[in-house]
């Protein structure tokens, strides 16, 4: 899930970036600062390796990572208005990832491009993510410079701030290694002697930052259900730690909006497959008794992996409450036993 610097600055949590987030920012008079500039406009799509986007793009890349608006006039650094864009379009989009990859040394991943606004008053923003692979630089035919942000300003960094920063890079990079070969003895002491076949793999982030749960359980949704972000609502239900086994795994409920049961079946056909999943699809109503016998059913209540007994019951508790939960629980068990 996203969180840029306009989330920060509005006091807003993670979430897409949205029109009502541009108007209070403009409301608030939002001002420049090291890692969120206002640009009143586009530069034209074939010049855009030569225009200020490159610099721009590097010197937030340089500096842990910023946002780009444009279509926002400012006076005095503040955020005034809204001066439209136009529409962005499929290839403009394609030229400002493109300029981030080829006017910049190393190239600057991961762009998030969106156009915000209603037709007549639409704005871009760029979010670009930090970077261990500074300096970023930009050339200008026989001579370079490795721009940074200086509070509102993009400046030049001295020799030494470049040494500094390659420096960062190589240690981060002797840093990582480290840290992947201890993971991997750490893994590969956990296997049994006598187990004839193992595979051992491990990772580690490139950027040194946590892993965003939300990303990732809507990145499954869509390769199970092939919807987008907007048609279900996501809620963290539990994080849970196996120590013996040094692993983490999350709980998500995700509630669809309204959607047959034909609909939902097509979906779920289109999705990736997956061969440890059973394909055998009830439907149960979503309320305590309901849901609970069928958990409990003595014909399938041993055959549960240990997760989703627990998925279950938070997903109730989530929507009923505990205390009807539990009262739910103590009549099912009654009637079972």
């Amino acid at each position: 899930m996203t969180f840029t610097s306009l989330h920060r600055y509005l006091g807003d949590p993670s979430g897409p970036l949205t029109d009502d987030m541009i108007d209070r920012a403009i409301a608030h008079g939002l001002r420049d600062a090291d890692d969120l500039d206002w640009k009143s406009e586009l530069p034209p799509l074939g010049a855009i390796p030569n225009s200020d986007f490159p610099k721009d793009v590097a010197a937030m890349a340089n500096s842990g990572g910023g946002t780009l608006v444009f279509g926002i006039t400012e006076a005095q650094r503040a955020a005034t208005g809204g001066k439209d864009t136009g529409e962005l379009t499929e290839g403009y989009e394609r030229g400002l990832r493109s300029a981030a990859v080829t006017a910049i040394s190393p190239p600057v991943f991961g762009l998030e491009v969106l156009q915000l606004g209603e037709p007549g008053n639409q704005c871009v923003v760029v979010a670009i993510p930090p970077s261990v692979d500074g300096p970023h630089l930009i050339y200008k035919k026989d001579y370079f410079g490795a721009p940074i942000r200086n509070d509102a300003d993009t400046v030049w960094m001295k020799e030494r701030q470049i040494e500094a920063m390659y420096r960062a890079r190589f240690d981060e990079r002797r840093r990582s290694t480290e840290v992947l070969d201890k993971l991997y003895a750490e893994s590969g002491a956990m296997r049994l002697p006598d187990s004839p076949a193992w595979i051992v793999a491990v990772a580690h982030s490139v950027d040194g930052a946590p892993p965003d749960l939300f990303s990732a359980a809507r990145r499954g949704i869509r390769e199970e259900l092939h919807i987008e972000d907007d048609q279900y609502d996501l809620r963290l239900l539990a994080f849970h730690l196996a120590t013996s086994l040094s692993q983490w795994g999350v709980m998500f409920l995700a509630r669809l909006g309204a959607m047959p049961r034909t609909d939902f079946e097509a979906h779920l056909s289109r999705g990736v497959e997956d061969g440890w999943e059973h394909r055998a699809i009830d439907y149960v109503p979503l309320e305590p008794d309901s849901a609970l016998r069928y958990l409990l059913r003595p014909d399938r209540r041993n055959n549960w992996t240990p997760a989703w007994p627990a998925l279950y019951y938070l997903t109730l508790v989530n929507t009923y409450g505990r205390r009807q939960v539990d009262a739910a629980l103590g009549r099912v068990l009654h009637d079972i036993s």
